[in-house]
C-alpha cells in the first residue's frame, strides 16, 4: 500500500487548525449596545430579555475572537 489512492471525502483530525474553525454566534443589538453569544445559547438569552426592539444577527469568529471581545455591562 505503498503508493495508495487518497479517498476523497474522509476526515482526517488536524488539532493544530482547531483554533482556527470558525464558530457561530449571535450579535444583539439594543439602541446601538450590543453583545456576542454563542447561537446555542442565543433562545435562552432573548427569552430572559424584556425588550422589544431587539436586532439579532448572525455572526462567525474563531472562539480566541469570542474570547477577546469586552465584557458585556448590559443594555
Amino acid at each position: 500500500m505503498k503508493n495508495a489512492i487518497p479517498r476523497f471525502g474522509t476526515k482526517v483530525p488536524v488539532p493544530e487548525l482547531e483554533p482556527y474553525f470558525l464558530l457561530d454566534f449571535k450579535k444583539l443589538e439594543v439602541d446601538g449596545r450590543w453583545c456576542i453569544v454563542p447561537a446555542s445559547d442565543a433562545d435562552d438569552v432573548i427569552a430572559s430579555l424584556d425588550i422589544d426592539q431587539l436586532n439579532v444577527t448572525d455572526v462567525r469568529m474563531t472562539q480566541a475572537q469570542y474570547d477577546k471581545l469586552p465584557d458585556f455591562s448590559g443594555f
